[in-house]
């Protein structure tokens, strides 16, 4: 007869316990640090958007000028242009606008245009688009700020014209 001999090595259970131990602290310790990094990246995006949504609301304001009770907006629909004088009537200045335009198909028509100074409070801005539809039907104006320490761009949704039945240039 043969005999055949079989020496066992391996890790001592006390070895492998503490070595997934170990291994599950320091994986845990990974997430929870991305996990923190990931929260506090999300937090301050929305402290920043929530800071400049009240600043909207509170600073921004932005009306058609208006002569003689006549609004200065008007669309030539042989060029496709509309052109209007928007005034800041709000606190804060405003860097700029974005117009949508809806058609007699419903579809939405973006454009938006921006000052290199920023338009102060009490101050015009005149503004020409181009590129509008010709069954042009509804305007929406809506005021764009840059925020304080900040180089993004936001739009002021909460604070915007609307104007239909827009006259000829």
């Amino acid at each position: 007869m043969i005999k055949i001999s079989f020496r066992k090595k391996g890790v001592s259970p006390l070895i492998a316990t503490v070595l997934l131990i170990a291994f599950s602290v320091a994986l845990g310790a990974v997430v929870m640090s991305w996990g923190r990094s990931f929260i506090d990246s999300q937090t301050s995006d929305v402290d920043s958007g929530t800071s400049q949504q009240m600043t909207c609301s509170l600073d921004v304001g932005i009306n058609f000028v208006t002569i003689n009770s006549r609004e200065l907006i008007c669309y030539d629909s042989t060029t496709g242009e509309l052109d209007m004088t928007i005034e800041n009537t709000g606190v804060t200045n405003i860097s700029g606008i974005m117009i949508k335009a809806i058609d007699n198909n419903n579809e939405v028509h973006s454009a938006s245009n921006s000052t290199a100074m920023g338009v102060g409070s009490g101050q015009r801005y005149v503004v020409s688009f181009s590129s509008i539809p010709s069954s042009l039907q509804l305007v929406t104006v809506s005021p764009i700020m840059q925020g304080q320490g900040s180089t993004h761009s936001r739009m002021c949704t909460n604070v915007n014209l609307k104007k239909d039945n827009i006259e000829s240039c």
